[in-house]
Order: C-alpha cells, then structure tokens, then sequence
C-alpha cells in the first residue's frame, strides 16, 4: 500500500505538471507473492488480484510497455489481442508489445484484429553475453527516441 500511494503521488505530481507517464509493466510473479524464490525465473501467473491493480494505472498512462505475458496480465485476459484491446479499452496510451528476439509492435490507435497491424519493429540478431538488463537497454533506447 505504500509504494502504490507514493507511485499515485508521482503520477499525480507529473501530470499536473504537464509531464508524461511511462509504466514498464516489469512483471514479477515473485515479487507479487505468487511464487516461492525457487521460482523467481517465472515469467507468468495469473492473478486477478494483481491484475486488477495494473488496470487501475493504465488510464493515467501516456505510454505502456510490455512483453505478451506481461500485457496479459496487466488486462487480466488470457491471449495476447484480447490484452491489447482490452489495453486500449482502458488507456489511450501509446502501447508496446515487446517481442524479444522479433523486435516489437508499437500501437498508437485502435487495435485490430491483426496482432502485427502496428509499427513493427523488427528484431536482429545480437551476441548475447547475459540477458541480464535486456529489459532495461530495450527501454533506454525506446524511450529515446519516444521522448526525442
């Protein structure tokens, strides 16, 4: 409860100010309690609670971000399209599916029907040392260009 509070209080602050707010979705299931630290590597448990909390942020968000598990459970839909939809129901946010090694889709309007009818990104091939901090890099050069 603390951290929303504060997280809702930054929210506030910078839309007042006229700023812009970028939620990377980040999905834990560890970290939301539903998964032992054996378990720390899983990518994906459904959670009604959980994502009932994420829909809850999405309307005051300017631009979201995440892979297909992670936009899943922030609509708390069980299929990619339906999440995106589901999404733009909520939030007229710039949305980014993030596909790993096939790049990304970036939707600015409405969803369709067609999960690929958006900015593709496409991916390429890369040495791969640690995938430690892939996320983060992804964002870095997004947000780069999103806010250049």
């Amino acid at each position: 409860p603390n951290s929303d509070a504060a997280q809702r209080k930054a929210i506030r602050t910078i839309k007042a100010k006229g700023g812009k707010v970028v939620f990377d979705i980040d999905y834990r299931p560890n970290l939301w309690g539903l998964a032992g630290h054996a378990e720390g590597f899983e990518r994906y448990v459904k959670s009604d609670r959980v994502s009932a909390q994420l829909k809850s942020v999405l309307p005051d968000c300017d631009l979201i971000v995440g892979t297909e598990e992670e936009i899943m459970i922030a609509s708390g839909t069980d299929d990619c399209l339906s999440a995106l939809k589901t999404i733009r129901s909520l939030s007229k946010a710039t949305i980014v599916l993030k596909r790993g090694a096939m790049g990304c889709i970036v939707y600015d309007g409405p969803i369709s029907d067609d999960l690929e009818d958006g900015i593709v990104g496409k991916g390429f091939p890369i040495e791969v040392y640690n995938v430690l901090g892939a996320g983060d890099a992804f964002m870095s050069g997004f947000l780069r260009g999103w806010l250049g």
